[in-house]
């Protein structure tokens, strides 16, 4: 027996009604685990692993730069680069940024300014791999923005071994995000992004084989 017209519409229209519910409640649940995945890195602190290169992510903090540089100059990698440089920024002001002489890592420091979003950081960085042969890199990036940093690098340098080395930014209370509106905001446009990332929706990419 076929139903009649408006008792089908209020049928589809529930239908949508649980879907559009279950879809919010698995991105709320999602949204939780990966804030939480945050809070994790940003208690623990990070190991300092060997690698070929080192990849220093610029942004909201100085920090990246600052602890990036310091893991060159402690040795645990040949070379650096910092991408995502502002135009006004030159080497003696990033070297500025180590807390040792860092006279003994300016050979060793190379910097991007073309990259303006973390798909241009990851295809500079892809090129700088394949001019240098490198085959492992210590990516260097805030806490919130590893998970898609890794996502966006590995799209593009699937053969080169990544180790994700977190850097909390002053000011970003991840430790206890639930807390702050400012730093749940951060975490939810960051996830968000990480979802676009995620599902290849963020542009071009140059793939390094």
């Amino acid at each position: 027996m076929k139903l009649d017209q408006p008792r089908e519409d209020r049928l589809w229209l529930s239908v949508l009604l649980y879907i559009a519910l279950a879809m919010a409640v698995l991105f709320v649940i999602s949204f939780l685990l990966f804030a939480q995945g945050r809070r994790y890195d940003a208690i623990n602190k990070p190991e300092k692993p060997t690698a070929d290169g080192i990849v220093i992510l610029t942004g909201m903090s100085d920090e990246r730069i600052r602890q990036g540089l310091a893991l060159l100059g402690e040795g645990y990698a040949k070379r650096a680069l910092v991408s995502g440089v502002h135009k006004s920024a030159d080497m003696d002001k990033i070297l500025s940024f180590a807390e040792f002489d860092a006279t003994k890592i300016a050979c060793c420091v190379d910097l991007d300014y073309r990259a303006t979003n973390t798909v241009g950081n990851a295809g500079e960085t892809a090129m700088w791999v394949r001019i240098h042969g490198y085959r492992s890199i210590i990516l260097v990036t805030s806490t919130h923005h590893i998970p898609r940093s890794l996502i966006e690098l590995r799209r593009v340098i699937p053969n080169v071994f990544i180790h994700a080395y977190p850097v909390n930014a002053p000011g970003v209370q991840i430790q206890s995000w639930w807390r702050y509106p400012g730093t749940l905001g951060l975490l939810l446009g960051e996830y968000v992004r990480y979802l676009l990332s995620l599902f290849d929706l963020t542009g071009n990419h140059m793939v390094l084989s």
